[in-house]
């Protein structure tokens, strides 16, 4: 008869008269919050079997004798700890544990300890009277941390700036926190002496047994190349002899309680963190202690991920030698592969930000240039009746498209259609870049602010529309994609009429405008029907040459945030344009995925725009994407597999920082004649890329390894500083640390 003395969110206890029962459950508790909304089918038997296979490996007296000295730590520390009492009686007679047996698949056997509860004091004040009376057969109030390294996303970065993620220490690291109050505090050793009724001759035993104990752990997990970095145990006063207590190893020991990983993939609950740590739950929860927002549900295929992590685990302790196999394979249904459709500086600055996600194992980009690839970013070029079947045999997590023309000519339906997921707008919603006509029209079905307006087919109509009305200022617009040169501002009725005649000699559809005043922002936001994530805003520099001179490019540099916009004015972009944007586009039952960018005027009478893309904007991106805190991983894979609820609940984060982006074009550029542009230029090289100061590359090829350009806007540099000015002055000054003959660049952007 056995019976239930304690229900925890991952273990529930039982008393069986001499002894306790562990059983193991299938649920999961993160940042102290409880029991989460899903189970991780079998986790519970998996921890079962990793709890008796370590407790059965640290009770054998030859796990000590055969353990080495990992060599990034402290020799003589080491060698000093072989000489311990402690290392020496675990060397001939194994660690003393409360383990007994395993009972059943998902339970163990453990000896019985009492736990003295402390008394409540007041909130922040808990009185252990029963451990001042020193005593045995006991549980100790006390949960030991150890620490080999930092790994990312440890509470040590946040507490110690100075330390580097991914660091390894020389020695054992060990602190205190208390285990029977509800919340875990962080002891000092003289604090964890009054609590615990250690003396401190058994504190001092007891960090020995901790550091051997880690060791011991790191060189078990070694032989299944799986790397330790930190955890905890829990250990018990055991019986009294001559005065002296047992100090007895205790509670379970799995990837519930130790931070594991292999080639960089955690094998631990940090795993099940990293996907809340993103949320606004995490955000409210853990940051603000507010318990109104509850944890998302995981998604199935989430689920099944977590507990691929649990059994891989068991059998790679189980059978050390099937280990890099089973982890490897593990690897591979764990981390994404992502593909990236375009060439220039937006896809490089979009497959350098998400390569860095801890869940992406690589990132293609097709045809991508060489300037981009690196270890996680490989090129390939992949024809448009190929891309299917490279997405099947690569297993693709997701696509992100980036040119408008692929948008245009339904790349993302065909990707759809074929069962696989593309965070990208369909061909019927591209039309909103695709066609200036549609978008106009659209505007002004739905009263969205945009300028007045009227189109041609026939450019006689056009020509005679612009004399009759004498439109001084005007702007010609082609309907259809141009490359971001299809736009004309006109200053004079001469200038509208050259430019109708150079837009459209064929008759092209065209549309005339009203010159809106004012100033000029792009807008972005990761949208899904009506949800929708904010990225931001930038300000481009669509003309060559400095003070807006020159023909019109794809962008010559770009800054972010606008930084004049105010708050009231960011709201009503949001409330009056965003918003009916999205609501619009479902009543045409246009079904939004993907980024829109809005190319916006800010009036006198308030935002209008000018038009709608529905892709990143490049140079854009290269700004926005350097100021995230968050990666848009999670984000833009919610997006590609429609997954409405998981966006609404993902939390960006922004650094308050401003970046500067400056872009350098080949010699003839922006001409419509190949002929005019200079390619095949050396680039000379010496940058050096840090967390402020990023090169993205865009028009270059390569032969024999040295870059050389191909063509329009060949690269830009980004520099991120604490305002525009130091960004701006930072970038100016790095500029000349990468150059080519000819080349073009602003000497404004950012003023």
């Amino acid at each position: 008869m056995k019976n239930l003395i304690y229900q925890g969110s991952v273990k529930n206890i039982y008393d069986h008269g001499d002894k306790l029962e562990f059983e193991f459950t299938d649920q999961f508790s993160i940042f102290d919050w409880g029991v989460m909304p899903n189970a991780i089918p079998s986790k519970g038997i998996f921890l079962a079997d990793i709890t008796e296979v370590l407790f059965i490996k640290l009770m054998q007296s030859s796990t000590y004798q055969t353990l080495v000295c990992p060599n990034f730590y402290c020799h003589e520390r080491y060698q000093t700890l072989l000489k311990t009492p402690q290392y020496k009686a675990l060397a001939q007679q194994g660690a003393k544990t409360h383990y007994l047996a395993r009972t059943s698949q998902n339970s163990i056997a453990v000896k019985k300890y009492k736990v003295y509860q402390p008394k409540i004091l007041n909130s922040n004040e808990y009185h252990y009277k029963e451990y001042e009376k020193n005593p045995h057969n006991a549980l100790i109030p006390l949960e030991v941390v150890f620490r080999l390294g930092v790994p990312k996303g440890s509470s040590l970065l946040e507490r110690s700036p100075k330390l580097k993620p991914n660091e390894l220490f020389k020695e054992v690291m060990i602190e205190f926190y208390t285990k029977l109050e509800p919340k875990d505090r962080l002891l000092s050793e003289k604090e964890a002496l009054q609590i615990s009724g250690l003396t401190k001759a058994e504190l001092q035993e007891l960090k020995r047994l901790t550091e051997i104990y880690a060791l011991s752990l790191h060189h078990i997990f070694s032989h299944s190349q799986i790397k330790l970095w930190d955890g905890k145990f829990e250990f018990a006063f055991g019986k009294k002899e001559q005065g002296k207590r047992e100090i007895i190893l205790a509670d379970s020991i799995g990837p519930d309680e130790l931070r594991l990983s292999f080639n960089g993939l955690s094998l631990s609950k940090e795993y099940l963190r990293s996907l809340y740590k993103e949320t606004k739950w995490y955000t409210s929860f853990v940051k603000n202690k507010n318990c109104d927002n509850k944890p998302r549900e995981l998604t199935s295929q989430e689920i099944k991920k977590a507990s691929h992590i649990y059994l891989s685990l068991s059998k790679a302790l189980k059978v050390p030698s099937q280990a890099t196999q089973l982890l490897k394979e593990l690897e591979e249904s764990l981390l994404s592969k992502i593909l990236i459709l375009g060439k220039g500086g937006r896809e490089h600055a979009l497959a350098e930000h998400l390569r860095r996600s801890t869940h992406v194992k690589e990132v293609y980009v097709s045809p991508g240039n060489p300037g981009m690839s690196s270890a996680k970013i490989k090129l390939a070029n992949i024809s448009p009746h190929e891309l299917v079947q490279f997405c099947k045999t690569k297993n693709i997590d997701f696509v992100v498209i980036g040119p408008e023309d692929l948008l245009a000519k339904g790349i993302a339906d065909t990707l759809q259609d074929n069962g696989l997921a593309c965070a990208a707008p369909s061909k019927a919603a591209a039309q909103m870049e695709s066609s200036k006509v549609f978008a106009k029209k659209f505007m002004q079905k739905y009263n969205i602010p945009t300028a007045k307006f009227h189109s041609f087919s026939d450019t006689k109509l056009a020509l005679s529309y612009l004399q009759e009305n004498k439109m001084h200022h005007s702007v010609i617009k082609l309907s259809a994609l141009a490359a971001g040169k299809g736009v004309v501002v006109c200053q004079s009725l001469k200038e509208g009429l050259a430019a109708l005649k150079q837009l459209a000699p064929n008759n092209e559809e065209i549309i005339i405008e009203e010159k809106l005043i004012g100033k000029e922002v792009s807008y972005f936001a990761l949208c899904l029907e009506e949800e929708y994530q904010i990225l931001g805003t930038a300000c481009d520099y669509k003309r060559l040459q400095d003070q807006d001179q020159g023909p019109n490019t794809g962008g010559m540099g770009c800054y972010s945030p606008a930084d004049w916009l105010s708050k009231s004015e960011l709201l009503e972009i949001e409330n009056k344009i965003l918003k009916p944007t999205l609501k619009a586009m479902k009543s045409e039952q246009i079904k939004f995925k993907g980024v829109l960018f809005i190319g916006l005027m800010i009036t006198e009478t308030g935002p209008k725009v000018l038009e709608y893309n529905v892709r990143f904007g490049d140079p854009e991106t290269q700004t926005i994407l350097p100021r995230l805190k968050t990666n848009l991983f999670n984000s833009i894979r919610a997006v590609a597999y429609e997954n409405v609820s998981l966006l609404k609940e993902i939390d960006t984060k922004f650094d308050f920082k401003n970046s500067v982006h400056i872009v350098k074009a080949a010699k003839g550029y922006p001409s419509f004649r190949a002929e005019e542009i200079e390619k095949d230029v050396p680039i000379i090289n010496n940058f050096k890329t840090s967390s402020c100061e990023q090169v993205y590359f865009a028009g270059v090829s390569k032969k024999d390894q040295s870059l050389l350009t191909n063509g329009g806007r060949v690269l830009g540099i980004t520099s991120l500083a604490n305002n525009k000015e130091q960004a701006r002055s930072k970038a100016y000054e790095i500029i000349n640390q990468i150059s080519f003959s000819g080349e073009q660049y602003r000497k404004d952007i950012g003023q």
